[in-house]
């Protein structure tokens, strides 16, 4: 049996839909009672958690033989990476002592320790919180997630785009369904898989602006497996 955390986020219920279609059984773990009603596929069965609670997630994983781990991002308005630290400690001690045979972590690329660089160090310190506890453990490092994007599209749509990033900037994406899929396939490997892997999709994004400033323009990937 499978479970996996962050359920019904864009990677989660990915996981879920992916270990589902292969006939896996799996325990959906989500915070949200409303957002658990849109949490579907064969085989799932769905439990509300907070994964602060390490009581609750260890009783739940003590059900199980594997588990996918995403930390969930803490609120934009509290202190995000003292509060993301709160609930990766969390996880990693529900999975201290509790017989699972191997783990997956849904990490990023450029996860590092350091001072003022956000959740990079906040995943890199999960990555080494949950090896430690002796679980064998899968780390996927993933590139941008071209859904963080979703929120610029109704702008970018007016001929406006509020970005971070230069316009010249090209990023290595990735679709939540393609990191699904290597979440899933490394899931069920044995367990000599483990280990950090990089996972980005098929080409590089560039965003960029048009000649007219008043009109931008995103190119996203051309394709995807999902």
């Amino acid at each position: 049996m499978y479970v996996v955390l962050g359920a019904t986020g864009h990677v989660g219920s990915s996981v879920v839909a992916a270990l589902g279609s292969s006939g896996g059984h799996v325990t959906a773990i989500a915070h949200d009672p409303e957002k658990a009603k849109t949490i579907q596929g064969n085989n799932v069965e769905v439990v509300i958690a907070d994964v602060a609670n390490e009581d609750r997630l260890h009783a739940v994983f003590r059900q199980a033989k594997r588990a996918f781990l995403l930390n969930p991002p803490a609120s934009p308005a509290s202190d995000t990476n003292s509060e993301e630290l709160k609930t990766a400690r969390s996880i990693a001690r529900a999975v201290g002592g509790s017989d699972l045979e191997k783990v997956v972590v849904a990490s990023s690329y450029g996860a590092q320790a350091g001072d003022g660089i956000g959740d990079l160090s906040v995943l890199y310190e999960f990555e080494q919180l949950v090896q430690g506890t002796g679980v064998p453990t899968a780390i996927n490092r993933a590139a941008y997630y071209f859904t963080n994007l979703d929120n610029l599209l109704e702008t970018a749509k007016e001929g406006h785009l509020s970005s971070p990033f230069p316009g010249d900037l090209v990023l290595p994406m990735v679709s939540p369904a393609d990191l699904a899929e290597v979440a899933a396939i490394r899931l069920s490997s044995t367990n000599n898989d483990v280990g950090i892997e990089y996972v980005e999709g098929p080409a590089d994004t560039l965003l960029r602006k048009w000649r007219k400033p008043s009109q931008t323009r995103l190119v996203f990937l051309s394709h995807y497996k999902g």
